[in-house]
């Protein structure tokens, strides 16, 4: 197969992961128990507070898992890229130096070239800096790289609540909707709104969730998917300028 097959390869395999993710995602909300109830506010004792408990365990680790695992696929593609283009050019017999050259500056980017892609052909070089791999540039491609080295079931995704309900509707004593809705990840439950102690109620109130992104910069917060999108469509064409310029100089057939 001409061009960069193991790049393609695993640029498709990445797709695997992340549509395994929003499988098993899909499959659980759809699927789970949870049940609302009441309990004591602290402060006001005439108001109580009204939240949903997921009574069902949310399998983070699984969704971890095959978040973790297109992550890596996607960033393992761009260093498969470097090897096979250092490989091609015939100009270093085993190739070592071939990593895709993500750096904390634009002023950093000439040194992390130097350091990182020493046995890639330097008619490549222009190619990376025209991507803007850092923070100031293309900050989400930087931050693939910061997922990638991420401690991976220690934050790399969390559960938010979306910041606005769904359908609010009803009669009875409410007090106020909580906005956005509190979600405590220790009791899996969430926190709705306050209404009046021991006045009938009866609301349908809808509630959003989504897989985000936890504490990394530039996409902390943003929803797994939303990120994949643009992720792979940069990735896709950032594979696809080299293996045209790849092929054009002669490196790959």
């Amino acid at each position: 197969m001409p061009g960069l097959p193991n790049s393609r390869r695993k640029i498709a395999r990445a797709k695997e992961h992340r549509d395994d993710f929003e499988r098993k995602f899909a499959e659980f909300w759809r699927s789970h128990q949870q049940a609302g109830f009441f309990e004591p506010n602290p402060q006001i004792a005439k108001h109580e507070i009204f939240k949903i408990k997921i009574l069902d365990p949310v399998p983070m680790d699984s969704f971890c898992n095959s978040v973790d695992d297109a992550v890596s696929n996607l960033r393992s593609a761009l260093d498969s890229a470097g090897y096979a283009l250092a490989l091609g050019a015939g100009r270093v017999t085993k190739p070592k130096s071939t990593g895709f050259p993500f750096s904390d500056s634009a002023d950093q980017l000439k040194g992390e070239i130097k350091r990182r892609c020493r046995d890639i052909p330097e008619e490549i070089y222009p190619i990376f800096h025209g991507y803007k791999p850092y923070p100031g540039g293309d900050d989400a491609l930087w931050a693939l790289n910061q997922a990638c080295n991420f401690n991976k079931h220690q934050g790399l995704i969390r559960l938010d609540i979306d910041p606005t309900f769904g359908n609010v509707d009803g009669v009875g004593a409410l007090v106020r909707l909580l906005v956005p809705p509190r979600w405590d990840s220790t009791k899996q439950e969430i926190e709705v709104g306050t209404f009046i102690r021991g006045v009938e109620a009866h609301y349908n109130i809808e509630v959003g969730t989504s897989i985000a992104f936890d504490e990394i910069e530039f996409i902390g917060g943003e929803p797994v998917s939303r990120v994949f999108e643009y992720w792979i469509a940069v990735v896709e064409h950032l594979v696809s300028t080299l293996e045209s310029e790849g092929t054009r100089l002669g490196f790959l057939k």
